[in-house]
């Protein structure tokens, strides 16, 4: 197959895409510059960073294949995607503990009011008196959606000790016992 690497990725499997395919490597390019690389092109590889359009796509007659390297699909045209026939595949996983602690650094963050937190005391404010924030042990967190960035905070032990329970089709539970943080995890 003839490969466009487009971002980044881990070197080993660079190695084994170029030991069996025509690979072309080619990092931090615009993505009008990418359009005289993708012309002869079956499969693009990108990760975040890397703009996959409309315009880009027709510059590629034979692509038949992009394989997203992360989670998200905010840089791709996915309607004209469909349309075309292409096949979209994402690799989330090497991404997805990323995403999930900074998930839960963010959520953390917006319990105890980090931000405000930070801001005062760049001003010389020591905010601890005038800042209330919310305890954590015992709330209930309701998660829309499921993904592997959804699951992956029940891996962090030292904070939850997290254990799965089945409670039907649509809905997995999953509560912590005290101590440290009593935290219930609910997916909805």
């Amino acid at each position: 197959m003839r490969i466009l690497v487009a971002s980044q990725l881990e070197q080993s499997a660079l190695r084994q895409l170029q030991q069996r395919h025509d690979v072309i490597c080619t990092f931090d390019q615009p993505t009008a510059d990418l359009c005289s690389l993708v012309h002869d092109r079956e499969v693009f590889v990108f990760r975040s960073g890397v703009e996959i359009t409309r315009a880009l796509m027709d510059c590629a007659p034979d692509l038949r294949l992009l394989v997203r390297a992360g989670c998200g699909l905010d840089n791709l045209d996915c309607e004209y995607v469909r349309k075309r026939g292409i096949v979209l595949r994402r690799i989330s996983e090497p991404a997805a503990q990323a995403v999930a602690e900074m998930a839960l650094a963010l959520m953390f963050a917006l319990a105890r009011n980090i931000r405000q937190a930070d801001t005062m005391l760049r001003r010389g404010q020591w905010a601890k008196d005038t800042l209330e924030g919310h305890l954590l042990a015992g709330k209930v967190l309701g998660i829309v959606g499921w993904s592997r960035s959804v699951v992956l905070p029940t891996r962090l032990q030292p904070l939850f000790k997290p254990s799965a329970t089945r409670a039907s089709q649509s809905q997995t539970f999953i509560r912590s016992s005290p101590p440290p943080i009593s935290l219930a995890f609910t997916f909805l």
